[in-house]
């Protein structure tokens, strides 16, 4: 998921501030002071992955460009986190569980598209209720997607 010029303003900003030595590129340890100052809290484990995801030159160090890919794929993480949010309180608040058990019967959303002029059927996108006429939450999350 791309960065706003403000997000990119605010990691050059941070990560300026963790190259403490100004060299450009930023260690295990000054990718983790960053983080944290972002707002993040990865584990050890976590930071050596995301370096060993970015590290193009095996410097083991990530410059500049290496470590907005790394913010790039937290934001695009932590939006689809957001996604399934919104789909699980409208699963809720159709009968579902917040757990995400039990389901939300068929006629009860079919109801609701036709309120809202939608044309969405289960049949249409291959989703098929259990013999109760319930979707559970992995097929609600596909109509609704």
């Amino acid at each position: 998921m791309p960065l706003t010029r403000e997000e990119i303003k605010t990691c050059r900003e941070a990560f300026d501030t963790f190259d403490k030595d100004s060299s450009g590129s930023v260690d295990l340890m000054e990718l983790k002071q960053c983080l944290f100052g972002l707002g993040a809290s990865p584990t050890d484990d976590e930071l050596h992955q995301m370096i060993s995801q970015v590290d193009e030159d095996g410097s083991n160090e990530i410059h500049f460009a290496e470590f907005l890919k790394i913010i790039e794929a937290h934001k695009a993480h932590n939006t689809k986190d957001d996604d399934d949010t919104d789909t699980l309180e409208a699963f809720v608040a159709l009968g579902g569980g917040a757990d995400k058990s039990g389901g939300v019967h068929k006629d009860k959303l079919s109801n609701l598209t036709e309120d809202f002029g939608l044309e969405i059927t289960a049949a249409e996108l291959s989703v098929h209720p259990n013999e109760e006429g319930l979707l559970d939450f992995e097929q609600f999350k596909i109509l609704m997607g």
